[in-house]
């Protein structure tokens, strides 16, 4: 798939999501008020939630499994690193490696789907199971993806480019550092007392 495509297809889902919210609209049955009653509830709620955005919109994992699909080989590179493809992808290729070297199955459509559904289905399986997996990824998000996806990089390229002491790029990159400094020090924090609390009254599947 070339990027523009990918880009396209995840755009059709982020419209196809909130459009059918708008849609739908509000529900009586459904609340929306606050989870939590208290200043100090919600604030930690804010911190946890911070770290979801985090976990989702973790833009640099994005571009490189852009740069995974681009067509590379060693006598015709592309112009991104051949990496492969992050999160998921290294087991897929694992369980393709096993089944392809060990039962002698062919490359194809039909191996994708057996080593893709399994997996799909049992991290859909967790998701459903763990009551506070949205506060693990609260988690995941502040303390890993936070830096690797808002500061890091630009300490990297303030390191590489060394651009002018207070200029825009400058003062770009050190406002992404610092408030992704902000974003790992608060994200788990609130997801820490989401977790704690919840596990108080732990039921799978609730």
């Amino acid at each position: 798939m070339k990027a523009s495509d990918l880009s396209t297809t995840y755009g059709n889902y982020s419209t196809i999501a909130w459009t059918t919210s708008v849609h739908k609209g509000v529900h009586p049955d459904v609340q929306y008020t606050y989870t939590t009653s208290t200043t100090t509830g919600r604030v930690f709620t804010f911190f946890s939630t911070l770290g979801d955005v985090a976990f989702v919109y973790a833009g640099h994992n994005v571009v490189l499994e852009i740069q995974a699909t681009i067509p590379s080989t060693p006598e015709k590179p592309s112009k991104g690193p051949m990496w492969k493809e992050i999160y998921a992808m290294p087991v897929f290729d694992i369980c393709k490696t096993l089944l392809v070297k060990k039962l002698n199955f062919m490359p194809c459509f039909r191996l994708r789907l057996i080593t893709c559904t399994p997996y799909v289905a049992l991290t859909m399986f967790i998701g459903m199971l763990i009551p506070f997996f949205s506060s693990l990824l609260g988690l995941l998000g502040g303390l890993v993806f936070a830096p690797t996806t808002y500061f890091l990089p630009c300490i990297m390229w303030l390191g590489l480019y060394k651009p002018g002491r207070f200029s825009l790029s400058w003062f770009a990159n050190w406002i992404c550092i610092v408030l992704g400094i902000i974003l790992m020090i608060l994200a788990p924090i609130g997801a820490l007392r989401q977790i704690i609390l919840q596990a108080k009254t732990f039921k799978l599947f609730s």
